[in-house]
């Protein structure tokens, strides 16, 4: 613990400054507190327990991050050990955003292409794929060409129709399962951790053509809200709403799928990032969905009824048309979306719409950064 709480004087325009770093890296034979001198204004010494002395340049460990930044400037985006490191950050979207396209054959082809669909899938939080081999199980073998994959119980990957699916002999009940409308929403809130990234694969579907979707044969239309800015929005109008959001812990629920388990979560709608040097905690992710149950706890009615307004105030942001993104999906088509950021809902299915398979699953994050970081470094 002392290696990773290290505290050194270092000289900065003719001043003695205290600044925090990670000196692991220099330190990692002393077993002790080091004792640091400033004999004087040119130098930095550094007393081991073992007796070893280390002596430096007022700014030789800055000089040593190889990005041409240091810790001390960016916490977070200059690691010690990487040799280089990008998170990209964030572009939010609203209505009239044209979703990211590629086709499946150049993503497994071209490794390039593939690190722009991962920038843009970290970025934006939603991509599309086209020109998916109809087949089953195809999605699982390509999210593997992006990430780790997150099994469920309901296996690799699942069915979303308009009938019950089967895992072995158990047959596995959801809303998704029927011809019903299902609200905006993010996947699996009841889990913890919630699923990264969710897969929708369309295997059957009906399009219309060369007309304007919906259509009279096919009127089953999939919409998408970037929930950062529905968050950011909440927070703008009342940040006493956003706090609630941010601070009462629900309850989100799961019958397993077959009635026969349970699993249940205990947070926020928001989580949040822990505070940054100025105390400000950025929006990490959220979770919200009417059929995940999202019970509120006791509370004191004052407090209960300004949760309420705060919940009703976020869903009535979601569901204004300004935000939302529609799109009908055509087979070979496979929509992958951020479910820590972006709610995804589907309207009902009508008879003339005839029989839809779409497949799903969920893919890891830390194992999408990964692949990311390592293309970047070939490609950008």
């Amino acid at each position: 613990e002392n290696l990773a709480r290290i505290f050194f004087l270092q000289v900065l325009d003719g001043r003695m400054t205290l600044l925090r770093a990670s000196l692991a890296t220099i330190l990692w034979r002393s077993m002790a507190w080091p004792m640091v001198d400033l004999p004087s204004s040119d130098s930095l010494e550094i007393h081991l327990s073992d007796g070893q002395k280390l002596k430096f340049a007022p700014f030789y460990l800055r000089e040593r991050c190889t990005s041409g930044a240091s810790e001390l400037s960016d916490f977070r985006q200059n690691p010690i050990q990487p040799v280089s490191y990008d998170h990209p950050t964030r572009e939010l979207w609203s209505t009239g955003h044209k979703i990211s396209s590629f086709h499946y054959d150049t993503v497994i082809a071209d490794e390039e292409t593939k690190f722009k669909l991962l920038k843009d899938l970290l970025v934006q939080g939603a991509v599309l794929v086209k020109g998916m081999p109809q087949e089953g199980g195809v999605c699982v073998k390509f999210a593997r060409q992006l990430s780790t994959m997150k099994e469920t119980e309901w296996g690799l990957y699942f069915n979303i129709r308009a009938v019950p699916d089967a895992v072995g002999n158990t047959t596995m009940k959801d809303l998704a399962y029927t011809t019903k409308a299902i609200g905006l929403h993010t996947d699996n809130s009841f889990r913890y951790p919630a699923p990264d990234f969710q897969l929708l694969h369309a295997l059957v579907h009906c399009n219309c053509g060369d007309k304007a979707a919906p259509c009279e044969e096919c009127s089953v239309m999939n919409y998408m809200v970037d929930g950062f800015v529905i968050a950011n929005q909440l927070k703008m109008e009342n940040p006493e709403y956003f706090d609630l959001m941010s601070n009462v812990p629900v309850r989100f629920e799961s019958t397993a799928g077959d009635g026969g388990s349970a699993l249940l979560h205990f947070g926020p709608h928001f989580e949040l990032e822990l505070a940054d040097a100025h105390g400000n905690k950025a929006l990490k992710s959220l979770r919200f969905g009417a059929k995940a149950g999202q019970y509120a706890p006791p509370m004191e009615a004052e407090t209960a009824a300004k949760f309420y307004k705060a919940r009703r105030r976020f869903s009535e942001l979601l569901h204004m048309k300004e935000y939302r993104v529609d799109y009908q999906l055509r087979e070979g088509d496979m929509l992958i979306l951020d479910n820590h950021r972006v709610l995804h809902a589907r309207s009902g299915i009508q008879p003339s719409d005839g029989e839809r398979n779409v497949q799903g699953g969920y893919m890891d994050r830390d194992g999408l950064e990964l692949a990311y970081e390592r293309l970047r470094r070939r490609y950008q």
